[in-house]
C-alpha cells in the first residue's frame, strides 16, 4: 500500500501517501499537509483538503510514493506484479523531485 483514501466527510485528511524521509519535513510544512497519524514514523503525509497540492505535483508524490513501496518488496513480488514498473525506473522513483513537470512516463 503507497496511499489511502479517505472518503468520510469527517474533517480527517482525505489522502494519506508515503511522502520518504527527502520530502516528508518540507511537505509537512505546508498548509493543508500534516504527518499522517500513526504513520508518520515511516514519513507519511496527509492532505486534510484536495487542493492542498496541485495535481501535477500530486501525480508525481503518488508515483515516487509508489517508488518508494515497490523498491521494498521482495524481487519475487516484484516480479509476479505483472511488469507494471520496471526495475530502472523504480530505482529512480524516490530521487524524482516533484515539481510541475518533472516527472516523466516511459510509456
Amino acid at each position: 500500500m503507497f496511499s489511502q483514501i479517505d472518503f468520510e466527510e469527517d474533517g480527517s485528511a482525505v489522502l494519506s501517501l508515503a511522502a520518504g524521509p527527502e520530502r516528508f519535513h518540507e511537505l509537512i510544512e505546508r498548509e493543508g499537509v500534516i504527518a499522517a497519524p500513526y504513520r508518520a514514523r515511516l514519513y507519511w503525509i496527509a492532505l486534510m483538503r484536495w487542493n492542498a497540492i496541485q495535481d501535477s505535483e500530486l501525480k508525481g508524490l503518488l508515483r515516487s510514493s509508489r517508488g518508494l513501496i515497490f523498491i521494498k518488496l521482495p524481487k519475487r513480488t516484484r516480479d509476479s506484479l505483472d511488469g507494471s514498473m520496471d526495475a530502472s525506473e523504480t530505482a529512480l522513483m524516490p530521487f524524482i523531485p516533484c515539481q510541475t513537470g518533472s516527472v516523466k512516463s516511459k510509456r
